[in-house]
């Protein structure tokens, strides 16, 4: 993944990002901050890019790996990992009928836990349209994608389903996304990584025991526009 900031609309540098790095805390070792995402998108070689606006900032040394999850048992850490790196795409996706919500399955990590549509994104598909297919995919809705406005990173060690030693480095980036016409969430991807969704009232979005990360970004997220209903 290429990170590229932008001051004020001026190219201030270009990065790739190494495994396990915060995307949004590459910047300070070429002296900015993060001021905010601006796009994603995946460039005519395959790879993604993503675009960032920087403003300076004392420089710092170069961004660590973050610590990894460790979800492998100690028997099961019997040499070096196979290191790889998931981008995924994800809508916090509105209607007149609230926020749209999906549960996660026993496929995942946190059975019964409640996130945003998305997951990982397809070759040759950019992350905007992975938002759009997974949330038809997951939740049968039809939904127009609109700007990205976060970004997550996380890292994680532990074993596949298949058995394989994984040192897996996921970025997470998330749109802002509408449903002009919600209907009752159909989940069309059986036996994934999803086991139902629902449409929440905005002011009840609390109701469903959320995986941490999501709740963050959604209170974030949710705060301004309630406040200016």
């Amino acid at each position: 993944m290429r990170i590229i900031g932008y001051d004020n609309h001026r190219v201030a540098f270009r990065s790739e990002l190494d495994h396990g790095v915060d995307p949004l805390g590459l910047p300070r070792a070429h002296g900015y901050a993060t001021a905010r995402p601006l796009a994603a998108r995946r460039a005519p070689d395959g790879e993604f890019e993503l675009d960032l606006a920087v403003t300076p900032a004392p420089p710092a040394e170069p961004a660590r790996p973050e610590p990894a999850q460790q979800d492998a048992r100690p028997e099961q850490i019997a040499g070096p990992p196979v290191v790889r790196r998931r981008v995924a795409a994800y809508g916090l996706i509105t209607s007149t009928r609230g926020l749209l919500a999906t549960e996660f399955s026993h496929l995942t990590g946190v059975p019964g836990q409640w996130g945003l549509a998305g997951g990982g994104i397809e070759d040759d598909e950019q992350p905007s349209a992975a938002v759009a297919r997974e949330a038809y995919e997951e939740t049968g809705q039809r939904v127009d994608v609109a700007e990205l406005i976060a970004v997550g990173s996380g890292r994680r060690l532990g074993v596949t389903r298949q058995g394989e030693l994984e040192d897996l480095h996921t970025v997470r980036l998330i749109y802002r996304g509408s449903c002009p016409d919600p209907i009752d969430p159909v989940i069309h991807d059986l036996d994934g990584t999803t086991s139902a969704a629902r449409w929440l009232p905005l002011d009840r979005w609390t109701d469903v025991p959320w995986a941490p990360r999501w709740a963050a970004l959604i209170r974030s997220v949710l705060a301004p526009v309630r406040s200016h209903r």
